[in-house]
């Protein structure tokens, strides 16, 4: 099926806004998501990723700087595709 989440904007700056949704590469669930809520804490250059529990976190690891905050965050390379194991 096609990729692709739903994420909603709030004007107010509360919301964030869902990039990629929590399909990567194929459709899958990777339990993780772009977004631009919190986004000042990467690189002009980097995305923003927040993972869910679910998610393998091996490629964020290996690819992307992890954002010290107590949930799993990613400040990866705006050209950094997640696939699906």
């Amino acid at each position: 099926m096609g990729g692709g989440g739903a994420g909603g904007r709030s004007v107010g700056g509360f919301g964030g806004r869902s990039v990629s949704g929590a399909g990567g590469r194929g459709g899958c669930d990777l339990g993780c998501e772009q977004t631009t809520q919190g986004s000042n804490v990467c690189d002009n250059d980097e995305v923003l990723w927040t993972c869910r529990s679910i998610a393998n976190l091996d490629q964020f690891n290996d690819n992307c700087n992890d954002v010290p905050t107590g949930l799993a965050r990613y400040c990866c390379s705006e050209d950094f595709t997640p696939t699906c194991d």
